[in-house]
Parts: structure tokens; C-alpha cells; sequence
């Protein structure tokens, strides 16, 4: 079946989950609530051996709505792609949706998901993603991973208009393109979609972005747990470059650049000169960054505190921008070390998370 040209598709949701019992309700119950009709959707549920609650949650949730079509599956391996790799083996749809248990979709995301692939008739679409905390820190993370110094060009950060780009999040896909690329790579434990997108623009497909393409995404709440997520986003994008050399971008080679350059000239300083004068130029240069960035995020009042905080509200803002600064180094230091910890290894260490 030609999806590109029908909106009326047998759509698959595949999400594969571990340990998601924070948030694995919220995205059933959106999935639950889709305009698309019932008749013609069905999600694939796989779980990486969940040492939490999640399979129950599942479980509930299925029972809770006997009109949809769920299914839970087993994913031995615990990594994402094996799982999506299960779920769209199991899936019954022309259509797959990608689906994490940290996002919400909005309503009509099916929708719209259909509507982009009939339009741009392109291999893989995706949205642009919405990151709402549920903790403080999960508040300034928000910020950052939506802000252009913190995240860099992507388009599924920041754009306003559809556009063909390099990468999708989450994405949807006709299974056609999926066959024609083997779908995801098992060995690549992150940067997945990243990864696939590579091998679908290669084998002639296009990717497309579209706005209306709405979801929430709870990003990471604590500063360990971001600092995991970015080390191995850092670390698993040598590995996409070892794949596919041309696939780099500006984004994806700057924070490896600063804390190279921080940490050559940190070294060399008590042996040569002139590394103290980087060292100084390269600290500056990035504190003047956060100044700038920092200016820009206060004006477009992302800074603004809710109306329930107690505190004064220029504490509560003041102390809001000093943990979204905090979080944007976090990722810039943790996704640069964990780059450059693969090239120095020669990729001899696997990043476990």
C-alpha cells in the first residue's frame, strides 16, 4: 500500500521502554485519546525486561481499554533499536510511528504524522519536540534543550515552518522505507535516529519536518541523569561518524572542539606559555556565550517563574537562569567528553547506560 498517497493507513505506534513507570501512563493514555480512529491503530509496546512496574502499567492499560489494540512484547536485548527492530517485525501497520515513554503526543499526532507523509511523500517525518520539566532541574534542562546555544541548529528544536532537514525526532515511516534500509542498526545503542536517517537520505529517501507534528518530551531531572544521556550521545556519535565520515555537523563538533581545547591547554599550561592564553581565550569565549545566550533566553521571557512559587519571583527567575546555565554546560561538557573518550579509546569501550 502506497501510504504516501492514503491518509487512511494501518498505522503501528512501536515503543520500546525500560524502567518507564514514571511516565509510561501519560504517552498510553495520549495514544489512547488520538483522533486518528481506533479501527486503524494499534500499539506495540516492547519492553527491555522493566525491573519497575511498567509491564503492569502496560498491562492495566490495555485491560483499561479493550477497543484498542495493545500489544506487549519482550525485548532481551534492552536497547532501543532491537526493540523497534521487534516491534515493527510484530507490527501489523503500513505505517510506523516511533514512540518513547518519556513523550506525550498531542492529540491529533497520528494525524498530522499521515498528513506530513502524504505531502512531502518523504521516507521518514517527524515534529519538533516541546521539553516540559517535571523537576526543577528538569525545568532549566527544558529551557536548554530548546534554546540554539544549548542545542545547537537542530531543526526539530527551534523551527516554525515544514522543511526537509537531516534528522527527524521520534520520526514516522512508510514500512516500504524501513525494508528498503533494514531498519535500525542493533549495534547503535544511541543515536539511533540519527543513524537511520543517515541510511534513508543515502538509499534516496528524504526527510521532512513538520511544526504541527506536536508532542512534550519530560527531559532528564537531575544532573547525573543528564550527564549520562549526553556522555553517551557524545560517545555513540563516533560511532555514527566510523558508519557515515560525511553525516558530521557544525552542532555535533563544537562541544568536543571546547573541551578538547580546554583540556590540551589545561595540560600544557605549566609547560608552555602560551596554552595559559588559550586556556583564558577559551573560557572567556564560552562565558561571554552564556552571556549572550543568556540575554536572548531573558528578553523571549523563558526565565519567567510560575504564578505557584512561593519565593520572591525574581529569586525563583534568577535561580532559574543559574540552573539553565548549569544544564547547558552539563550537556555541552558531557556530550564533548564522552566524543572525545571514544576517539581516544578507538571505540574500545563500549558506553553501557
Amino acid at each position: 500500500m502506497d501510504v504516501h498517497g492514503a491518509t487512511g493507513s494501518m498505522v503501528s505506534v512501536v515503543m520500546p521502554v525500560r524502567n518507564e513507570a514514571r511516565h509510561v501512563a501519560a504517552t498510553l493514555e495520549a495514544l489512547a485519546s488520538q483522533t486518528y480512529p481506533a479501527s486503524r491503530l494499534e500499539i506495540v509496546v516492547v519492553d527491555g525486561r522493566s525491573e519497575d512496574v511498567t509491564r503492569a502499567i502496560v498491562t492495566s492499560f490495555a485491560e483499561q481499554h479493550p477497543h484498542l489494540q495493545v500489544h506487549l512484547l519482550e525485548n532481551p536485548e534492552r536497547t532501543i533499536p532491537a526493540g523497534m527492530n521487534l516491534g515493527i517485525a510484530a507490527a501489523n501497520g503500513d505505517v510506523i510511528i516511533r514512540m518513547d515513554g518519556h513523550t506525550v503526543p498531542a492529540p491529533d499526532y497520528v494525524e498530522a504524522c499521515l498528513e506530513a507523509l502524504t505531502r512531502s511523500g518523504a521516507g521518514v517525518v517527524g515534529g519538533c519536540i516541546t521539553p516540559e520539566g517535571d523537576t526543577p532541574f528538569g525545568e532549566a534542562v527544558a529551557i536548554a534543550q530548546s534554546s540554539g546555544f544549548g542545542a545547537g541548529d537542530a531543526a526539530f528544536h527551534h523551527a516554525t515552518a515544514a522543511q526537509f532537514t537531516d534528522t527527524a525526532y521520534l520520526g514516522a515511516f512508510p514500512r516500504s522505507a524501513l525494508d528498503d534500509v533494514g531498519g535500525y542498526d542493533p549495534s547503535m545503542l544511541r543515536n539511533e535516529d540519527y543513524e537511520l536517517c543517515v541510511r534513508l537520505r543515502a538509499a534516496g529517501h528524504r526527510v521532512y519536518l513538520d511544526p504541527a507534528i506536536r508532542s512534550q518530551y519530560r527531559p532528564r531531572g537531575t544532573p547525573a541523569e543528564l550527564v549520562r544521556q549526553y556522555a553517551a550521545y557524545g560517545w555513540w556519535k563516533v560511532e555514527t561518524l566510523r558508519r557515515h565520515p560525511r553525516s558530521l555537523r557544525w552542532r555535533q563538533a563544537l562541544p568536543a572542539l571546547f573541551v578538547g581545547t580546554f583540556l590540551a591547554s589545561a595540560v600544557l599550561t605549566p609547560l608552555v606559555g602560551w596554552a595559559a592564553v588559550v586556556l583564558i581565550a577559551a573560557l572567556t569565549s564560552y562565558a561571554l556565550a552564556h552571556v549572550a545566550a543568556g540575554v536572548v533566553m531573558l528578553r523571549a521571557g523563558r526565565f519567567t517563574p510560575s504564578e505557584s512559587v512561593p519565593e520572591p519571583r525574581w529569586r525563583a527567575s534568577l535561580a532559574l537562569q543559574l540552573r539553565t546555565h548549569a544544564a547547558i554546560t552539563l550537556m555541552h561538557v558531557a556530550w564533548g567528553a564522552g566524543f572525545l573518550a571514544n576517539l581516544v579509546t578507538f571505540g574500545r569501550a563500549p558506553w553501557r547506560d
